[in-house]
């Protein structure tokens, strides 16, 4: 039982902690204020071959594993929690092509998805259906070699910038509740009508409202087989529910470490902060907490990879690391006094960023039920 990286993940994680630090960090900051996405940043860090870290080579993805993808999210965490969070539909919406896609749909969008060029999303999500998709409203029926989606899709990240979207509707084949079938639909088409939200945190995101009106989508535009939806996404949300977890320790760990300096150098009462145990222990904990869920998903990341079955723990992991993160975050931003509240200091903004990870891909209730699941049996399931 092996509880290290090896040689070659760790000279993977120097590599990629030096360029970020060199050539993405110093154009990062402020970029959180932003409403619009930095594509220039983007492709600089698909051109580095980052965005495609374990995908097939012949479509430009780079060697690797799933360690080393947990890698890339954790060290992009310490950078900026949006451009963290952009891996979620890079890599998702490739992912989810390669899965389910044909090989007209592959060429066409996989080798811009890992080079930057593109950018993917996702739209599940409705303004009625959040994490029950049996409720899912959006209609998509077929009219000979082309389908009419008509429907809405709301809080969908990067959905004003987005070039492509993996969304999910209902076909008339689509009879029980949890059937749905996907396309992957060109946000250019007629008929797509969008509008943004205003949030608290990741504001580059852009979160937005996809309304469909009588949107015409060709056949060949569909992913998979019908009905299919949930099984295919099933395979994609494993791996970026462990891209929003890493992430999320990435930026808890940069926000403790940034703490711990500080409180080496502020003095109060002729001492410096960190010999206060109301401080150092504080810092223990959180750096106890840290570890553990760092490894949590490392270890997770690590059956993953020998193809263990771990629905368990890949829901642990986004519930336990964003919780941990939080309050980390939380507890940093306290430490540093009226400091930390400040707009001067990242930690408010790392704080309103957080809060979006622990609701998105399943918030903090949805992942415990699936944990519960897990461990009780389908049996005892809340819901039929």
């Amino acid at each position: 039982m092996g509880f290290g990286f090896t040689e070659e993940q760790e000279r993977f994680r120097t590599k990629v902690r030096d360029f970020f630090k060199q050539k993405i960090e110093p154009q990062a900051k402020g970029i959180g204020e932003n409403t619009i996405f930095p594509r220039d940043i983007w492709r600089q860090i698909g051109e580095f071959g980052l965005l495609g870290v374990n995908l097939p080579a012949k479509y430009g993805g780079q060697p690797g594993d799933n360690v080393m993808r947990g890698i890339v999210a954790e060290e992009l965490g310490r950078v900026d929690l949006s451009l963290a969070f952009t891996l979620v539909p890079s890599y998702g919406t490739s992912l989810a092509i390669l899965n389910g896609g044909s090989e007209r749909q592959i060429l066409e969008w996989v080798p811009d998805l890992i080079k930057g060029e593109k950018l993917g999303s996702i739209s599940m999500t409705e303004p009625d259906c959040g994490s029950d998709l049996s409720l899912m409203r959006t209609e998509a029926r077929k009219r000979g070699d082309y389908y009419v989606l008509n429907g809405e899709k709301s809080y969908v990240s990067w959905g004003l910038q987005a070039d492509v979207n993996w969304l999910f509707a209902k076909t008339e084949r689509d009879v029980n509740p949890w059937d749905m079938t996907c396309f992957l639909i060109p946000l250019d088409l007629p008929g797509i009508v969008k509008s943004s939200f205003s949030e608290m945190g990741l504001r580059p995101v852009g979160h937005t409202s996809l309304l469909l009106e009588n949107v015409r989508v060709p056949v060949e535009f569909r992913m998979g087989e019908e009905g299919r939806a949930l099984a295919d996404a099933a395979k994609v949300f494993c791996q970026t529910r462990m891209i929003l977890s890493l992430s999320a320790l990435g930026l808890a760990q940069i926000s403790l470490e940034e703490t711990i300096d500080f409180a080496k150098q502020r003095f109060a009462f002729s001492k410096p902060l960190g010999k206060f145990e109301a401080i150092s222990f504080k810092i223990a904990e959180h750096a106890t907490l840290l570890e553990a869920a760092r490894w949590l998903c490392y270890r997770t990341l690590g059956l993953m990879e020998q193809g263990v079955r771990c629905v368990k723990q890949i829901a642990m992991c986004k519930w336990w690391s964003t919780e941990v993160a939080f309050r980390t975050i939380y507890d940093s931003l306290l430490l540093h006094g009226h400091r930390g509240y400040g707009s001067d200091y990242p930690l408010e903004q790392r704080l309103r960023d957080i809060i979006g990870y622990e609701i998105a891909e399943a918030t903090p209730q949805v992942v415990k039920l699936a944990i519960c699941e897990e461990i009780f049996g389908k049996e005892f399931r809340p819901f039929c």
